[in-house]
């Protein structure tokens, strides 16, 4: 059992059980239960054994509650005969096999416990047995409008077996409603007047015992004669020490009457007054017959001392009347429930009566038109249904008429058909499930297999003679399985008429009968031979691709090694170019302090012919030369550091780097009369190589410089500015020489391009290839409205990240120190 069906087994069996353990009680001891509810869905969904068993386990607390199982017993044998009844298609009608039970097997079944064994009184049975014939009829007719109307089999997930044997027609559908309007309004309207009856007998009850109280305390206030004339009533007054002083009993055994109090159950009803029932083994309706109501209250005497005064009233005189008011209504609607039934079930078998006439005439409409089989049409004088009627008849035709149609195009076809397979070059075969006897085999066999199909017809076999006999065992072995896959694909090879080799595809299926039994097996070969000479040549040219692509990844890897040996190279020329520069620069640099030293030494030969050389001459000499050997010294280092060769990297900060840089092209700078600026954030922080970094900013000056002198550039400034940007460090290079053109801007960055006569192309391809490869960049070149502007894109320094055995240095001023 899945889980979905047992989940749905164990809520039905609690709520059977919770449904039994409290009811709407009609009176005491007369209840109606609903468990037997989900009893019949059990039944009905997982079969007898299960509705008994669940019938048990909910009869005990009804059992416990009336103090006897005969109503359990009762019940067994109503679920043993629902569930036989329901096992045959005819008498599955749940209602109808409910109220059968009760009318042969229920009623002397309640007689027979109730009356026989339990000794109840006749009255008292009939109403017992009564109650609980309506209350099944009730319970059987809400399951079956439960287990009809509400998809509880598709909840539960139950087997498709007993979702189809729940379905039911249109006059189920009818008497189940028609009941249900009967058969709930006779339920309430009993429990109704049950209740009101208990109510009225109740309050007569007291009234009565109010009055003879009352009486009796005038009695003792004027004298009179104590007024008891209720032959069902007992009272009694007692002094303070307990002796009658005056009583409706006729002797002192008489006084055992009132010792009954320990002897069960008392609850107050109203002032002074209680309700006692007897707490025996006995059913609760005996119980409730044999209870009294009594009251017990203090008047005073004559004598001034209190009194107690006893009254009491049994229930039994009034019961007999109440139980044949109650037998009467129970019996009225069963009568009318029974022959609502009955006429529920002829009014619906009316009702439907055109709805299954016209299901029986609409059944396999194609099959029938296909036969030209007459239909008998039922009428109907009602609107609604004259027109469906009409409307299906009109369907009816248009089938027929189209059945026709295809009738024909089935006949043009099957001339067709034949022709149409002569003409083809497959070859299409079709043979008995045991493969003994061909049925057809188009003519292309014979320029196919070389056989003719006159041989195959008269030996199908022969064709097993042509299989290449490499392939013969495999062609076998999809044979003997064919009946079991119904479609089979194989490619195989045969022997053609003139010994050459020949690839065939088959497709094969086998066709069967509704009851699935073999009828026979169709296929077509078709031959492959072409098709697979040419996947061996594909094959072929794969593998020489194959070997094709392998001798030129490895040009490329080398191309693209002596690509990087090439960039080396630049990079090398290139800085063997700034290097000249450099030298150049020092050159100027040089030149003014050595002009100094030179007068100097003029200076201290005058002297020395004029004997002006004293001590302080000669140290101020000594100082001023020192002094412009220092300044020559410090351009060396200087310059020195910013072509370093180290190729470690270190942290830089681009804000010194740029000042570094604009020192020491100062007096390139101020000779060129260039005004050169910068904002760079001093917070900035970025990782590479020093050396590599100043080659890129000489390169840029080098091309402003030059650019300045090509154009003739009066107003000649250089602006660099430099911030942070979504996590990067942006530097930017703005010069006022014009800009880029626009037709050559996308290659200023290409190896050996350049528009200069002496140029060698090689300084912004040299720069593009250090930002991008060491410093992990991008650089891009735009225009301005005032000149060229280049613009770095570098990563910032994250000092968590930073390792690698690199070293790590907070700027380049330290690496110079």
């Amino acid at each position: 059992m899945k889980f979905h069906q047992a989940a749905g087994f164990l809520l039905l069996t609690c709520l059977a059980v919770l449904g039994n353990m409290s009811g709407l009680s009609m009176s005491v001891g007369a209840d109606f239960f609903f468990g037997s509810v989900f009893v019949f869905l059990i039944l009905r969904f997982y079969g007898l054994w299960a509705g008994l068993l669940v019938t048990v386990a909910a009869s005990i607390g009804p059992a416990l509650i009336s103090g006897h199982p005969y109503t359990a017993l009762i019940h067994l044998c109503e679920t043993l005969f629902v569930g036989i009844c329901m096992r045959d298609p005819r008498t599955r009608n749940l209602i109808v096999s409910v109220s059968i039970f009760w009318m042969i097997v229920g009623i002397p079944l309640a007689y027979l416990f109730y009356y026989h064994v339990l000794e109840f009184p006749w009255v008292l049975t009939n109403q017992q047995m009564l109650k609980d014939m309506l209350g099944s009829i009730g319970n059987a007719t809400v399951a079956y409008l439960l287990m009809h109307h509400l998809p509880l089999t598709r909840w539960m997930k139950l087997p498709n077996r007993v979702r189809s044997s729940g379905r039911i027609g249109l006059r189920q559908v009818f008497f189940g409603i028609m009941v249900s309007f009967v058969i709930f309004p006779s339920m309430f309207a009993t429990l109704y007047e049950g209740r009101e009856e208990n109510r009225l007998i109740e309050q007569r009850i007291i009234h009565q015992i109010q009055q003879s109280t009352w009486a009796t305390t005038q009695f003792f206030q004027y004298g009179a004669d104590l007024p008891l004339k209720s032959s069902e009533m007992v009272a009694v007054v007692m002094d303070e020490h307990g002796k009658m002083i005056t009583s409706r009993l006729t002797s002192m055994e008489g006084m055992q009457e009132l010792a009954f109090e320990e002897q069960g159950r008392v609850e107050q009803v109203d002032l002074n007054i209680y309700h006692w029932m007897p707490d025996d083994d006995r059913p609760a309706l005996m119980k409730w017959a044999d209870s009294i109501y009594y009251s017990k209250q203090t008047i005073q005497g004559k004598s001034e001392r209190p009194w107690t005064l006893f009254v009491k009233i049994s229930i039994r005189p009034y019961l007999e009347e109440t139980y044949q008011k109650y037998n009467r209504f129970l019996l009225l609607s069963l009568m009318g429930t029974f022959g609502t039934i009955l006429a529920a079930g002829l009014l619906s078998g009316y009702m439907s009566r055109i709805f299954t006439n016209l299901h029986a005439a609409t059944a396999n409409i194609p099959e029938r038109v296909q036969k030209e089989e007459q239909i008998d049409w039922p009428e109907s004088n009602v609107h609604e249904m004259h027109s469906l009627i009409g409307n299906m008849k009109q369907m009816t035709e248009t089938i027929q008429l189209h059945m026709q149609e295809v009738q024909s195009e089935r006949s043009r076809l099957e001339e067709l058909i034949p022709e149409i397979l002569d003409s083809v070059h497959d070859v299409v075969w079709s043979v008995t499930p045991d493969f003994d006897r061909v049925l057809y085999i188009s003519p292309s066999v014979e320029s196919v297999w070389g056989i003719s199909p006159e041989e195959v017809v008269l030996d199908p076999a022969c064709w097993l003679k042509k299989i290449h006999p490499e392939d013969e065992a495999k062609v076998l072995a999809v044979m003997s399985e064919l009946q079991e896959t119904d479609r089979l694909n194989i490619s195989f090879r045969i022997i053609g008429p003139a010994g050459e080799v020949k690839w065939i595809y088959s497709k094969s299926r086998v066709i069967r009968d509704q009851n699935q039994k073999p009828l026979r097996i169709v296929g077509i070969n078709t031959d492959m031979t072409k098709e697979k000479a040419t996947e061996a040549k594909m094959q072929t040219m794969m593998r020489e691709l194959s070997i094709l692509n392998g001798i030129l990844e490895q040009r490329v890897q080398d191309e693209v090694q002596k690509n990087r040996e090439k960039d080396h190279l630049l990079i090398h020329q290139s800085r063997f170019a700034a290097v000249g520069e450099m030298i150049g620069h020092i050159a100027h640099q040089w030149r003014q302090p050595l002009n100094s030293i030179g007068l100097i030494i003029q200076d201290v030969k005058e002297a020395y012919e004029y004997g002006e050389i004293d001590q302080e001459y000669l140290e101020e000499s000594t100082r001023e030369s020192m002094r412009l050997i220092k300044h020559m010294s410090d351009t060396i280092d200087d310059f020195r550091n910013f072509f370093n060769p180290n190729k470690e990297k270190y942290v830089l900060s681009p804000a010194e780097m740029v000042r570094r840089g604009v020192s020491i092209f100062n007096p390139e700078i101020k000779h060129g009369e260039i005004n050169v600026t910068y904002d760079i954030q001093d917070d900035l922080r970025i990782v590479g190589n020093p050396n590599e970094f100043n080659q890129v900013l000489l390169n840029f000056f080098q091309n402003s410089k030059q650019a300045f002198q090509e154009r003739k550039t009066q107003e000649k400034e250089i602006h660099i500015v430099g911030f942070e940007y979504c996590g990067q460090v942006v530097i930017q290079f703005e010069d006022t020489a014009g800009g880029i053109p626009e037709e050559i801007i996308g290659k200023v960055f290409d190896p050996y391009f350049t528009t200069k006569q002496e140029g060698t192309g090689i300084g912004l391809y040299m720069c593009k290839t250090i930002v991008e490869e060491n410093l992990g960049g991008k650089i891009a070149a735009t225009n301005t409205e005032r000149g060229a502007l280049l613009t770095l894109f570098l990563p910032m320094y994250q000092p968590e990240s930073d390792g690698e055995g690199e070293v790590a240095r907070e700027s380049v001023a330290k690496i110079s120190s």
